[in-house]
């Protein structure tokens, strides 16, 4: 019981420290913690299961104090990382990152209408002359595919450069 004690001040140690540095999703802190005591305690098998619950543990108390919230971790994503990529792209790197599917549906869809706003200014910042073969605009289309735009907005935005 002392050890588990112990154990459990170093993980919220740790996750007072990751916490302070930047903002975290929930699955996000966990998968975090995990891999690092996992690295640390590669050799007993027991001490990491017992790790695993109280990991969990010290996420649900963070999460019930609001210490982390997804909500926020999530509108952090999107000021540092909206303006490059459209809304496919940030919903698919949502997803890989644990975000629930009815969080990412809601922020985005407050952001949708600045797609292709976004597109635009991408396209001129990447290719600053005017496409004059049709080449040059699939080029640009694809650009914007690739960046995460529907292929709707992607097609009107480079046909109209």
């Amino acid at each position: 019981m002392v050890e588990t004690d112990s154990n459990k001040k170093i993980i919220i140690k740790k996750a007072l420290s990751l916490i302070s540095q930047r903002e975290y999703s929930a699955s996000g802190l966990k998968k975090k913690l995990l891999l690092y005591f996992s690295k640390k305690n590669k050799e007993n098998l027991e001490e990491k299961n017992l790790n695993v619950s109280i990991i969990e543990e010290v996420v649900n108390e963070f999460v019930t104090n609001e210490w982390i919230c997804d909500k926020r971790f999530v509108e952090s994503f999107l000021n540092m990382k909206g303006h490059l990529y459209g809304k496919l792209r940030l919903s698919f790197e949502l997803r890989k990152l644990g975000i629930s599917e009815e969080l990412i549906k809601e922020r985005l869809e407050e952001n949708s209408s600045l797609d292709l706003e976004k597109a635009r200014i991408l396209l001129d910042k990447k290719f600053s002359d005017n496409a004059s073969s049709f080449k040059d605009k699939i080029k640009q289309r694809d650009f914007l595919i690739r960046r995460g735009f529907s292929f709707d907005v992607s097609k009107k935005v480079a046909l109209e450069k």
